[in-house]
């Protein structure tokens, strides 16, 4: 992922493993200087949270 720009998708895919380790601690690296792309990570992080407790609640019934 060398001289990439590192997009909302790309961040997408590093929380829904996706990506080599190697595109992974790129996207890792950039999220410590974009604090757009890091709080975007952060919220889809808390969702996909959310989400899987949901789930795992609705299932448990």
């Amino acid at each position: 992922m060398q001289h990439k720009i590192i997009t909302r998708y790309d961040v997408e895919a590093l929380l829904d493993n996706e990506l080599s380790w190697k595109d992974a601690k790129d996207v890792m690296q950039h999220l410590e200087n974009d604090r757009t792309l890091a709080k975007y990570y952060q919220t889809l992080r808390q969702q996909k949270k959310q989400l899987q407790s949901w789930w795992a609640n609705t299932h448990n019934d």
